[in-house]
């Protein structure tokens, strides 16, 4: 079982954070992930080292949310990535959409999803 406490704590510290952290990454992978094989958790700390935000936020949205649960798509150019059962059923586009400026800034958004995810 997740602590929504901690959960809610790591949510809020992701929104009032300037940017990818490497340390902020690793403790919402572990609140968020349960245990992992080896070689992911590996991967996933190769993945921050290089400061791969987008790649290790993707990592983590696999290793912690059941098959289904997270969609990529991609129409003229525009990405949309969806995260949850209830924001698929809505499809692309839906409520919380937002512009992503920077590459890291899209690894922040995936995190933050991932935590709105196991809150809601």
């Amino acid at each position: 079982m997740r602590d929504p406490a901690l959960l809610s704590s790591l949510r809020e510290r992701v929104a009032d954070a300037s940017g990818p952290d490497r340390a902020l990454f690793a403790e919402v992978w572990f609140a968020c992930t349960g245990k992992q094989s080896p070689d992911t958790k590996a991967r996933f700390a190769i993945l921050l080292d290089a400061k791969a935000w987008t790649d290790a936020a993707l990592l983590l949205a696999r290793s912690a949310l059941p098959e289904g649960r997270l969609s990529i798509t991609v129409d003229r150019g525009i990405l949309s990535l969806v995260i949850g059962a209830a924001n698929l059923a809505r499809g692309a586009g839906a409520d919380g959409s937002r512009a992503i400026h920077r590459t890291d800034d899209l690894g922040w958004a995936i995190l933050a999803a991932v935590l709105d995810e196991f809150l809601a």
